[in-house]
């Protein structure tokens, strides 16, 4: 077994050694062997046999593109195009032309506030026009941008700040987080500030009509125009650019240009650093699995702010793509249910809850979906069960794809692997094309086997720096025993012979009732199995005997929900569980509960949910069933 161990790695010290060009060559030759096309010797590992890379033409597997900014590599991709519409906002469209002069208007914004190349900007952006101007023109100068939620309070908005290295120049911010920086801006160090209200610079028939409504973007603008976006760049109203100005920028930044914050309700933020490559390479690699589908031009609805990494990206490929990008600043589910209706897109990206919303809307019956053709679901992993619905109701509507859905994580730039409609049910489909992945053992950091059950491990071209100011967490996070630098996820799953990847659930969400191991995910999903059973979410419960047990919140499809069934519905989980897993996991308390916990940024707050859960039992106080 040593001498097996021994050969592999010094097989991956080789692999190491190749140039670019060579790893490209052998990429090749690899697609061959999972093709059929010729035999060769497979390792079994899927980090070295790479299986996945017969879904990739030969161009793709070559491919490349030039080291440049963020901001460089939207100007190549939209100066052929700049009078084509770039974004609908509020029914106002903007070209690429109005988003370029606005960039540059902006550039001189930042100047005038002693903003230079080198320095940080704090960003706390919504789904607005401006935040992407913001974002372009800091890029454009070789600014660094801190990008905090604008629904933070104080004391995270704060956390975010005095982690950031150097301490940003300037706060730029929408209405939302006004209030809460304000609280700390003596404290924080920032001495000067920004604040948007997207009202302002609405068409005015739109803000009569939402103003006393939408409150997240609603604002009193109650500051000085120093400190006024609007007031800011009427300062430049007639000032003249053009292609000359468009094509002036910094040059691309080795060390990271953006800091993205992860997490809130967990605990103390990371701050992931990420460079202008990674994100344009993870848009460049959607060039391969989206030219055949959707052509630029192509209507694109778009709820998702620039705060989270998903949101961040899916800006920049929207954009980079030059497709017609539909902004909603309140992505509520019935707001992205109307866009889709309204503006008939042929693509459309929105999280788990999005979609489930749009199952609910009483407009898909008899519906004609046909003009979908790329709809995304991210940020969270959909339950096979709602996924299974929007796939019927797809296919009864006329829309010719399935609900693509993947998986990715602040670190990978939002996106690492894609399912296409192709892909086995229950995988999260395959890698990028820049990409690597394997299956480790955690506790011994050997490489399993494919079809073996480990912790999902990555690295590629769309992985983010470090994270920033953060040393002990870089220690954990990275695999250093070997010449690839390899992320550790904290996913357990496993990779099939096609290259697909398939998660069992987050390790953090495992735990050990008695002896045996509860993955908290597969649970979940099993019980959404049963037809009356819309949602389920599965916590652990101290108990003096198993040292936990599962306890189950369900909420029951409306047809459903009445006491009486609530028995039945106890003892078919009881016998399925029994069935599927063990006897020794079947749950022990269940809640059933109209609506779930959720966090600001729309997953489900199983950490909450949970210390409500103990707060109860401790108090004896909860309602619940008692099986066993």
């Amino acid at each position: 077994m040593t001498d097996k161990i021994n050969q592999l790695k010094e097989y991956r010290k080789q692999i190491a050694s190749l140039t670019e060009e060579e790893k490209r060559q052998r990429d090749l030759y690899l697609k061959k062997i999972a093709n059929g096309e010729i035999y060769g010797p497979g390792t079994g590992f899927a980090s070295i046999d790479k299986p996945w890379l017969k879904e990739y033409s030969d161009d793709a597997i070559l491919s490349k593109i030039a080291s440049q900014s963020l901001y460089e590599f939207y100007f190549n991709s939209c100066k052929e195009h700049l009078d084509d519409d770039a974004i609908v906002f509020f029914d106002k469209i903007l070209t690429h032309r109005d988003i370029l002069n606005n960039i540059c208007k902006v550039e001189d914004i930042l100047k005038l506030k002693g903003v230079k190349t080198g320095d940080v900007i704090a960003l706390a952006p919504a789904a607005i026009p401006e935040a992407i101007y913001y974002i372009y023109a800091a890029n454009k100068m070789g600014v660094k941008v801190s990008i905090i939620d604008p629904r933070s309070t104080s004391y995270i908005i704060y956390d975010d700040i005095i982690q950031t290295i150097p301490k940003p120049k300037l706060f730029v911010g929408v209405e939302p987080s006004k209030k809460n920086f304000m609280k700390i801006k003596k404290k924080s160090g920032i001495e000067d500030y920004i604040f948007i209200n997207p009202l302002n610079s609405s068409p005015s028939n739109i803000i009569k009509g939402i103003s006393n409504t939408v409150s997240f973007i609603n604002g009193s603008s109650n500051y000085s125009k120093k400190n006024n976006h609007q007031s800011l760049i009427k300062k430049f109203s007639n000032a003249e650019y053009g292609l000359e100005r468009y094509s002036l920028f910094a040059s691309q930044n080795n060390d990271y240009d953006f800091i993205l914050h992860t997490g809130g309700t967990t605990g103390k933020h990371k701050g992931v650093e990420l460079n202008s490559n990674a994100l344009n390479n993870t848009v460049y690699e959607h060039k391969f699995l989206m030219d055949d589908v959707v052509k630029r031009g192509a209507t694109f609805v778009n709820p998702l702010p620039q705060f989270i990494t998903y949101g961040f990206t899916s800006m920049h490929l929207g954009l980079c793509k030059g497709f017609k990008m539909v902004m909603l600043p309140v992505p509520t589910n019935k707001v992205f249910t109307d866009a889709i209706f309204k503006y008939k897109p042929e693509i459309a990206f929105g999280g788990p809850i999005h979609w489930e919303g749009f199952t609910n809307d009483k407009r898909i019956n008899n519906a004609d979906l046909s003009f979908l053709k790329v709809p995304v679901a991210g940020g969270e992993k959909i339950s096979l069960k709602i996924k299974e619905r929007i796939n019927d109701i797809f296919e009864k509507s006329g829309c010719k794809t399935k609900l693509l859905d993947g998986y990715g994580l602040s670190e990978t730039c939002g996106v690492f692997s894609v399912a296409l409609d192709h892909n086995t049910i229950g995988s999260v489909g395959n890698p990028l094309v820049y990409n690597n992945v394997g299956i480790f053992d955690p506790e011994t950091d050997e490489e399993l086997k494919i079809g073996q059950d480990g912790e999902i491990r990555i690295t590629g071209k769309s992985m983010m720096q470090k994270y920033h100011n953060n040393q002990s967490e870089n220690n954990r996070v990275y695999d250093n025993s070997s010449e690839t630098k390899w992320f550790k996820t904290g996913d357990s799953g496993s990779i099939n012979s096609n290259g697909e990847i398939f998660m069992k659930g987050r390790y953090k969400r495992i735990f050990v009732c008695g002896v045996d191991k509860v993955y908290q995910e597969a649970m979940e999903e099993l019980i959404c199995t049963l037809p009356y059973v819309k949602k389920s979410v599965v916590v652990a419960i101290p108990d003096d005997i198993l040292r936990n047990v599962p306890k189950v919140h369900i909420i029951l499809n409306d047809e459903y929900k009445n006491p009486k069934f609530e028995k039945i519905v106890i003892s078919d989980i009881e016998k399925l569980v029994s069935e599927r897993m063990s006897k020794n996991v079947v749950p022990k308390y269940y809640s059933f509960d109209q609506k779930l916990l959720y966090t600001p940024n729309g997953k489900v707050d199983f950490k909450n949910i949970q210390e409500q859960d103990i707060i109860e039992l401790q108090e004896n106080t909860e309602k619940r069933v008692k099986v066993r």
